[in-house]
C-alpha cells in the first residue's frame, strides 16, 4: 500500500527538514514532494536556470533515501495559485 503525507517544505533552508527526513526515511511514508514542486515551478514560470532544478533533483537523491519513486512529484494543488495562471497562461 502506497501512503504518502502532505508536509510543506519549500526550500532546503527550512529547519524542519531534518525531521522530515528522518520521518520519511525511518517510516516509508511518503511525502508531497514540495521541494521539487518549487524548482519546476521557478524554472517553467519564473525562467530560472535548469541547473536549479538539476541542484534540487541531486540533492533530494542525496537526502531521501526513496526520493526518486516514493516522493509525489505535482505541479499545483488546492493550497496555491494553479500552474497555468502563474504566467497568464
Amino acid at each position: 500500500m502506497f501512503i504518502f503525507g502532505e508536509w510543506y517544505m519549500g526550500n532546503f533552508d527550512n529547519p524542519l527538514l531534518n525531521e522530515a527526513l528522518r520521518f520519511s526515511n525511518q517510516s516509508g511514508i511518503s511525502q508531497l514532494n514540495f521541494l521539487l514542486n518549487r524548482a519546476l515551478r521557478d524554472v517553467f514560470i519564473y525562467n530560472h536556470s535548469f541547473h536549479e532544478l538539476n541542484s534540487v533533483i541531486n540533492r533530494l537523491s542525496k537526502d531521501y533515501e526513496h526520493a526518486g519513486h516514493n516522493m509525489v512529484t505535482f505541479i499545483d494543488n488546492h493550497d496555491m495559485a494553479r500552474f497555468l495562471t502563474e504566467n497568464n497562461d
